[in-house]
């Protein structure tokens, strides 16, 4: 059988087809809907602070590589020019008093004897790479150690520097001259390079053949020297930065591997104890394992647990006694003295012979009679949508059309009376079989208007239905399964709702208490199915147009 719930909304459906009622657009609305799925974790917070924490390592290595190479740049350079001063200016001294014993034109002739082994002493210099020596007409006297092509082909600033006045130190001359790219390096050297791009710098670096209390020279000494050693050396410390470099990198990530899982692991708790929450296991508490921020919002998410479980028993409890709907209102804490006119169907259901049926029993079995009935009676009334006001002894009162204004509710309050009956029927077989006595109830229908709300006082209330439509239900209800009527009984008001789709005995008029005249009622005996009620009404909303 299909639900209550699918054919609510079908009848709701037929009364606004029933009612002419236009669809507007009303253009888009802007609404905030929770995703039925979680969001995707592509990247977890631990990997993110092990990046996080390995970016930050790098970058610092980086900076520091980058600040010692500069400096150390600085440093080699400038240790090679001293160096490369001290020779010239050694070698310039060295040369002035040979090469002022014989006239500038005659100095061949004493190339070989005098002067070349004082040259050839230097050209053994580590970083050497030429030695000239020129004299006073600036023509080239003796030359060597040249290897490089590009070095030998390159022009030689000669010295350009006027000597100063007598006792003064005589200045040397340092320029740039050329570059090469490093060659010879090895494999390790070789990634080291392309990592900085070092070039072989060549420089010549000129003095002038005196000594420093003449104010003359007899030629100038050039002196070549290459940046290759000093490169070199800063190639193998950035070998060991790179390795210092992989080493802090395994570290740090090591470390930060540790360092997420401890951080993350509070939050990956609270993360399965949230979900496992949205699935609907209360019974969570999560331990507080640290006294920061995470601690904190661990603390303020047991005490949220702890009210919605201390909510939950509430409602487990409240609804033992009222229906759910009014359990929504409570726990809402939108509780006040007071109601509101609705248009509903009351329905009055109580045992015959009930005192007569009890005397046969001891209280605990009238208890467990009473227990078993109104629960299979309280299974029919919750099934078709009705309301259980409250038990008053053997009797119950329902309420169809209170929480829902677009309920059929005379409808649903009619069905629920005949499988209420066949219900009945089904306990009556068992007890039957038990040897026990059956139960026979009476049942009154009527709809009309009421008013639904909190009634009591301030500190205690209750919510209930008052008016003459519930009046009228309760009277009905004596009238049910006595007097020859049968044991459903409808009021005139319901069975004008209802009378396309029900089977009813009519024409019968009885007193009733607090009606100066007759009233007219009828007896129900059966209903259509809920999809013949569907056609009927379809039907007739089309036989109207």
């Amino acid at each position: 059988m299909p639900s209550a719930e699918k054919y609510g909304k079908l009848n709701r459906l037929l009364k606004d087809i029933d009612k002419n009622k236009e669809l507007k657009s009303t253009g888009p609305k802007q609404t905030y809907q929770q995703s039925k799925q979680p969001p995707k974790i592509f990247f977890k917070i631990a990997l993110k602070l092990s990046l996080a924490i390995i970016a930050i390592i790098m970058v610092i290595i980086f900076l520091l590589s980058y600040y010692m190479i500069n400096q150390m740049q600085k440093v080699q350079l400038k240790a090679m020019q001293q160096r490369g001063k001290v020779i010239a200016s050694q070698v310039a001294k060295s040369l002035f008093e040979p090469m002022g014993k014989v006239p500038y034109n005659e100095l061949d002739t004493i190339v070989d004897v005098e002067l070349e082994p004082i040259l050839k002493e230097n050209i053994t210099v580590n970083d050497v790479i030429y030695i000239k020596l020129f004299d006073v007409r600036k023509k080239i006297v003796w030359q060597g150690g040249v290897r490089d092509k590009e070095v030998a082909n390159s022009s030689i600033p000669l010295y350009d520097r006027t000597l100063i006045q007598k006792g003064k130190k005589k200045p040397v001359q340092i320029e740039k001259i050329g570059a090469v790219k490093m060659h010879g390096l090895t494999p390790l050297q070789k990634l080291a390079n392309k990592i900085v791009g070092l070039k072989d710098i060549y420089y010549d670096i000129s003095a002038p053949v005196t000594l420093q209390q003449l104010a003359k020279a007899n030629g100038e000494i050039h002196i070549g020297f290459s940046q290759r050693s000093a490169n070199i050396a800063i190639l193998d410390i950035i070998r060991i930065i790179i390795f210092i470099g992989l080493l802090f990198t395994a570290g740090g990530l090591l470390f930060s591997i540790i360092f997420s899982f401890f951080f993350t692991k509070p939050i990956s708790r609270l993360k399965d104890a949230m979900v496992a929450i949205g699935k609907g296991d209360l019974n969570q508490h999560v331990k507080i394992t640290a006294k920061d921020e995470v601690g904190l919002l661990t603390w303020n998410f047991n005490n949220m647990t702890a009210e919605l479980r201390e909510k939950e028993r509430m409602r487990d409890s409240f609804g033992k006694a009222v229906s759910e709907e009014i359990v929504e209102v409570m726990m809402a804490g939108d509780l006040f003295l007071g109601g509101e006119e609705k248009d509903v169907t009351m329905l009055f259901s109580d045992i015959r012979s009930f005192t007569k049926l009890s005397s046969s029993l001891n209280p605990s079995e009238v208890m467990s009679m009473l227990n078993e009935y109104f629960t299979l009676m309280e299974y029919v009334v919750n099934k078709n949508m009705g309301i259980i006001d409250k038990y008053v002894g053997d009797e119950i009162m329902s309420i169809f059309g209170a929480t829902d204004p677009n309920q059929d509710h005379a409808e649903d309050a009619c069905r629920t009376a005949i499988e209420m009956i066949i219900e009945l029927d089904k306990l009556n077989e068992k007890r039957k079989n038990e040897g026990k006595m059956p139960i026979r109830i009476g049942i009154g229908i009527n709809s009309g208007l009421v008013t639904a709300g909190m009634l009591g006082s301030e500190n205690r209330m209750n919510y209930t239905v008052i008016g003459d439509t519930v009046n009228m239900a309760s009277r009905l209800c004596d009238a049910g399964g006595t007097q020859g009527f049968a044991p459903i009984v409808i009021a005139e008001d319901t069975y004008e709702k209802v009378k396309n789709i029900v089977m009813v005995r009519s024409g019968h008029a009885i007193a009733v208490k607090g009606k100066d005249k007759p009233v007219k009622i009828y007896e129900l005996l059966g209903i259509v199915d809920r999809q013949t009620s569907i056609q009927i009404k379809i039907d007739s909303i089309m036989e109207k147009k």
